[in-house]
């Protein structure tokens, strides 16, 4: 929204008080063209009756919820909270890999990580990577607009008092993940391709699970920068839980069909298995702990999969269908 001029020449407190404007307005979300930033944006905003944070943005994921759901009993008073799940239930079944895709900055209740939060949540400050959170679902479509292609279903499910996230879909350890990733990238195609670079992208929440993680943030929220830093966090993952239950359930893919051979983005969720500690608990239950991102383009040479790349797309023997909840 700044150019680079303006950014260098104004003092910084103007340069910082200007950008801080754009973004607690909404008109920073609103040119990014991202119903999801936009949706986060609006959690900046004040309304004097509270469920018109939900009622008055809904449409831009073409939803109606509460007393605008068709058949709905327009005399029913809903709750903040409740539209809250209902337009995330619509997220989860509709845009399944787009629901996923930010990372919170505070810890989520237990059970609630699969809800996007408007005061909790951000989309990671990577432009490449807010590029693929584009939609335009209440507008016509354009050739430009990501396309979603998902891999798995997502829904609600009630569990002891609590609304969780149930997730049908491929899943494979982070451990051995991460070897097919460790050997792609060294392939001598790659290694020109992805200098300083990584060819999986982890973008983590703040969550207690993580608190012994040297790239923790107890408070706000920055990127792993790319190269040594990622391969240290990936490493520090594959080593610091117990045998097979850190999982990736592999959401899906984004990407534009507007442009030829224009690569697509594939995120997975990174699930930490847990067992209950009491009767209020399920027995067996996933947290989710962040997100990782890896880009189509780094699979192929000349239309042609690079020796086990195509293991990254979802196919056994890496990936296996699992049932769970997570939240």
């Amino acid at each position: 929204m700044l150019t680079t001029e303006f950014k260098e020449q104004a003092p910084p407190v103007l340069c910082k008080s200007i950008i801080e404007l754009l973004r607690d307005s909404g008109m920073q979300a609103l040119a990014e063209d991202s119903a999801l930033t936009t949706y986060l944006a609006a959690g900046r905003r004040k309304f004097t009756n509270p469920p018109d944070a939900i009622y008055g943005i809904q449409q831009i994921f073409n939803a109606r919820v509460g007393i605008t759901a068709a058949g709905a009993d327009h005399r029913k008073v809903w709750s903040l909270e409740q539209l809250e799940i209902q337009l995330g239930s619509h997220l989860l079944y509709e845009h399944p890999v787009l629901s996923q895709m930010h990372v919170f900055t505070a810890p989520a209740t237990l059970g609630s990580a699969w809800l996007v939060s408007r005061t909790k949540s951000i989309i990671p400050p990577n432009q490449r990577f807010v590029l693929f959170t584009k939609t335009r679902a209440a507008r016509d479509h354009n050739p430009d607009d990501p396309v979603e292609v998902s891999r798995c279903t997502l829904s609600i499910k009630w569990m002891k008092g609590t609304v969780w996230c149930r997730f049908d879909g491929p899943c494979c350890a982070f451990v051995e993940f991460h070897k097919v990733v460790s050997q792609l990238s060294c392939h001598e195609v790659l290694k020109g391709q992805i200098i300083d670079a990584n060819l999986v992208t982890i973008y983590l929440d703040v969550t207690p699970e993580l608190s012994k993680c040297p790239e923790y943030q107890k408070t706000g929220y920055t990127i792993v920068p790319r190269g040594k830093r990622q391969d240290g966090l990936a490493q520090w993952l594959t080593e610091a839980f117990a045998a097979n239950t850190l999982r990736v359930l592999l959401l899906g893919r984004r990407g534009r069909t507007g442009q030829i051979n224009e690569p697509t983005v594939f995120v997975g969720l990174l699930l930490l298995q847990r067992q209950g500690k009491n009767s209020s608990q399920p027995s067996l239950y996933h947290r989710r702990i962040g997100i990782c991102v890896w880009s189509s383009g780094h699979l192929t040479v000349g239309g042609f999969y690079l020796p086990n790349a195509k293991l990254m797309t979802g196919i056994a023997p890496l990936w296996k269908r699992e049932i769970g909840i997570f939240g």
